[in-house]
């Protein structure tokens, strides 16, 4: 994640040997304050998204 300097916030970044460890191509962040149905945005994703890819749902 990075932010403009303007909009604050913290710059998450991450090593070649810490992102191997999440097994997932892409992550989906949500945040905690959208109401969602996980069914319903994981079929909406697997929609969209190429079938070799794989992907988690993280709530923020």
């Amino acid at each position: 994640m990075l932010h403009r300097k303007s909009e604050g916030g913290a710059v998450v970044l991450y090593t070649k040997a810490e992102t191997t460890a999440f097994n997932v191509d892409f992550i989906v962040n949500v945040p905690i304050a959208v109401s969602f149905d996980m069914n319903e945005l994981t079929a909406f994703v697997n929609s969209y998204k190429l079938a070799s890819k794989t992907f988690k749902v993280k709530i923020v």
